[in-house]
């Protein structure tokens, strides 16, 4: 067993430490690199469930060959001729695995693959560690050694493995959400499949009352179709906007018993380090109840001489909704949230939106 001296241990200690940060995290990769004499490193994310990468970050020698080599392997599918990749999608729990043990030894060197990352990343020897899945990604890292040296000192394989496992739970430490037992708000916590992870007290009360949102088979569903696609629409942007730059959405679903609607806002789960996606949620919805019926509003309807959109749309600035999620929500065009906003304005004399909030609510 390798004994691990105040250097090294002190290492530990910035690993778990430098975790939440981005720039933090680089410098632990150049620093471990110093330590194991690599020539270079990767880290990535791997997709089980679209076999590829969602997050590939090199560290090594800042040359074209370098940098032609990982636009090759991302972008023009060599990662898909990766023997240590494939090794790993198939056996998620062996944790670790070398070249050498996926390439035949014999015309090892003569292994077109090999020959590849000899010429881009001047490498023929590597070792691989990664995390079991969780939601179908990943966490992985792949120490390479310079090509003159051969496969990788024994101490180097030894030492990385160590500093994998730390590494690791320092990314799982950093990802973990906060429980939302003490939320007072309705909130779900869900995978990239949609499938709810976890849930307020308040979240739970509503799927209790089975009143336009219920839990099936662990998707979160309206209470018709046309309300349920929608909502699959938003939570699908939402867990997509690492990848497309999508950003959810928002939904308002009626409740079959009459009572408020309830508007459900749907958004990517925030991330520190684009590492940390193996370990989190893909995405956080969080439902309010319309605070006010259109009963309630009413009176401003008659009093100002607004039509029903008018009031619905005044209804859901009482909210807090922004106009982007107004329009989400009433699947209609920002400009026509504008219009309507200006005929408000006008209907009500104001002309600011805190000024018409404050009016209402009065």
């Amino acid at each position: 067993m390798m004994s691990i001296d105040e250097g090294i241990a002190a290492f530990i200690g910035r690993i778990y430490e430098n975790a939440f940060d981005a720039d933090a995290w680089d410098a632990c990769a150049r620093e471990l690199m110093q330590l194991t004499s690599a020539h270079f490193l990767f880290f990535s994310s791997i997709d089980a469930l679209n076999p590829g990468f969602n997050f590939l970050r090199p560290y090594g020698p800042d040359d074209a060959a370098m940098d032609n080599g990982v636009q090759e392997y991302t972008r023009d599918g060599y990662y898909l001729d990766d023997p240590t990749l494939h090794f790993a999608l198939s056996n998620p729990n062996a944790r670790y695995c070398s070249s050498d043990d996926v390439i035949p030894m014999d015309g090892y060197l003569a292994s077109p693959y090999i020959k590849w990352t000899k010429s881009r990343f001047g490498s023929t020897h590597w070792l691989v560690g990664f995390s079991k899945e969780n939601d179908g990604i990943s966490f992985a890292a792949s120490l390479h050694a310079h090509h003159s040296v051969g496969r990788l000192p024994e101490r180097d394989e030894r030492l990385f493995k160590i500093l994998f496992e730390h590494m690791e739970r320092a990314l799982r430490l950093a990802a973990r959400p906060p429980s939302l037992v003490s939320f007072n708000e309705a909130i779900f916590y869900v995978d990239r499949a949609g499938k709810v992870l976890e849930m307020s007290p308040a979240g739970e009360a509503i799927l209790a009352e089975n009143d336009g949102l219920a839990l099936v088979s662990g998707l979160l569903e309206a209470a018709t179709l046309t309300d349920t696609l929608r909502l699959e629409r938003a939570i699908r942007s939402a867990i997509d906007a690492l990848m497309t730059g999508g950003s959810g959405g928002a939904v308002r679903l009626p409740r079959p018993s009459g009572c408020r609607d309830l508007l459900l806002v749907v958004s990517p789960f925030p991330r520190s380090l684009s590492l940390s996606a193996a370990f989190e949620p893909a995405a956080i919805i969080r439902i309010k109840q319309a605070a006010r019926s259109c009963a309630a509003m009413s009176a401003h309807q008659e009093l100002f001489g607004l039509t029903a959109r008018e009031t619905e749309l005044a209804g859901m600035l009482l909210l807090g909704h922004s106009l982007e999620s107004i329009a989400s929500c009433l699947e209609i065009s920002l400009n026509t949230v504008r219009v309507h906003l200006h005929a408000i304005f006008r209907k009500t004399g104001t002309n600011r939106q805190s000024d018409l909030v404050r009016m209402l609510i009065t």
